[in-house]
């Protein structure tokens, strides 16, 4: 690979990690992504992605365009959008803005695989079948921009061009009735479509695709684990730093390190956009789900261990630790170390802050801590003891199927549905029409493509309810 790419035979070009999917990683996953995309390119090929590759994904956020920026990428080329039915997507080569205002050049190339020449002649002109109706992919601002790039080889998994493809490339040159053609890089085509920067459209917001929108929501455990390993590393990333500048925590800062770019790794590696989505085959999900539980162990285990290391030695006290900018006031709600055992349900300590303890829906013990005051990136300790004042009565009733709380009062019908929620401060019912507030709804899931990947938009007639 390295030396084709220093032949020029190979254009690394592409920007991130993996080709990650673009609407479930959080923003600092996708910085990442791409910054840790950048650094293999130079350490391994001396090369700098200028383009974001990445024809088949499930749509683009809107923050991409000021991430890309950050991360020295000018240009995106993608594929899929395309495919939109109701909303077409009006250009092909355009300028995307973000939401602060950042600048991309986007060019779609909507070649797929296997191109052939009849398919160059539809891609750049259109056409018309025998009933007259108009059909193809034609460049959409001709007086604007008269180039489309036009990828090839057998994509989605295949291995490259053939043989006969090659033989189209060099006879396309110079066919009589089609388009004039060239070999060129990505990184070639897209500074070129630069220059004409000034004059191309713009767009702004999110590229949204209309289809396989079921991506955002099946397979729910691997987007779950997603996520809460992203809360977990950014934690363990800011305790890392409190150690920085405490003089009475020592750690191997480079081991630490280490680690955290490991796993950070092994996160990005199962971002890729047939995993986290959901749509690769049952083996790849099951790994995928297995490197989840592991990473997750993992870090927490070190977490824990970390931050007893940061706990005062008292006696039924807790060490709450703010790992955000910004200070923390009111209730807070936590779960209990396994060494913390039978609580008062309510109690007041002798500084005068309140608990509830209870227990969740995994069973496990937890404490709401009232009036709590935290700055950022701050430690403070709390005592569990029970001297201070009297508790008041806990201010919640359950009485012939309503329940009353300091803000609402619900109503509940004979099988639990809740009928009306009364809310006090604003003297407000809300009343389901025709059903009641909490009750299911139910349909048919057979969309006319991919199954699992998509609802269709005739899902909502489907669905009756429970």
């Amino acid at each position: 690979m390295k030396k084709r790419i220093a032949e020029g035979r190979w254009e690394p070009n592409g920007g991130m990690y993996v080709e990650a999917d673009c609407n479930l990683p959080s923003g600092e996953s996708l910085i990442r992504q791409f910054l840790k995309g950048q650094h293999y390119n130079k350490k391994h090929f001396s090369y700098q992605s200028d383009t974001f590759w990445l024809p088949d994904t499930f749509g683009y956020n809107a923050a991409l365009p000021q991430i890309m920026n950050g991360c020295g990428i000018s240009y995106f080329c993608t594929t899929k959008l395309d495919w939109n039915e109701t909303n077409v997507f009006p250009y092909d080569s355009f300028k995307w803005k973000g939401i602060d205002q950042s600048e991309v050049i986007v060019h779609f190339n909507d070649t797929h695989n296997s191109p052939n020449p009849q398919n160059l002649n539809y891609k750049i002109y259109g056409g018309k079948n025998s009933e007259g109706t108009y059909f193809g992919n034609p460049i959409k601002h001709p007086d604007v921009n008269q180039s489309k790039l036009i990828s090839f080889g057998i994509g989605d998994g295949g291995g490259g061009p053939d043989y006969d493809m090659l033989e189209e490339a060099k006879r396309v040159k110079s066919l009589p009735g089609c388009p004039v053609a060239k070999y060129s890089t990505v990184s070639e085509f897209m500074i070129d479509l630069s220059k004409k920067g000034d004059t191309l459209p713009i767009f702004k917001g999110e590229l949204y695709l209309e289809g396989h929108r079921g991506t955002l929501t099946q397979m729910a455990a691997i987007k779950r684990y997603n996520r809460k390993i992203e809360i977990a590393l950014k934690q363990w990333e800011m305790l890392l730093c409190f150690s920085k500048f405490s003089k009475d925590i020592e750690i191997d800062w480079q081991e630490e390190m280490t680690q955290l770019n490991k796993w950070w790794h092994g996160l990005m590696l199962n971002q890729f956009h047939d995993i986290i989505p959901g749509t690769c085959i049952p083996e790849e999900h099951d790994r995928a789900l297995r490197d989840y539980q592991t990473l997750s162990e993992q870090i927490t285990n070190r977490r824990a261990a970390f931050c007893s290391s940061l706990a005062t030695d008292v006696n039924d006290s807790l060490s709450l630790v703010n790992l955000h900018a910004w200070s923390i006031q009111g209730i807070t709600k936590i779960v209990l170390p396994s060494a913390i055992k039978d609580l008062k349900d309510t109690f007041t300590n002798s500084d005068g802050i309140t608990f509830q303890a209870y227990k969740n829906l995994s069973d496990e013990q937890c404490v709401s801590i009232d009036k709590t005051n935290i700055n950022g990136y701050a430690i403070q300790t709390v005592s569990l003891d029970t001297a201070g004042q009297e508790t008041k009565e806990i201010p919640f009733e359950y009485k012939d199927h309503i329940l009353n709380t300091p803000m609402y009062r619900v109503t509940f019908d004979q099988y639990g549905y809740i009928e009306s929620l009364w809310d006090k401060e604003e003297e407000r019912e809300i009343r389901g029409e025709g059903a009641s507030l909490s009750c299911l709804w139910m349909g048919e899931d057979v969309p006319m493509k991919w199954d699992n990947w998509d609802i269709d938009y005739d899902q909502k007639h489907k669905m009756k309810l429970v």
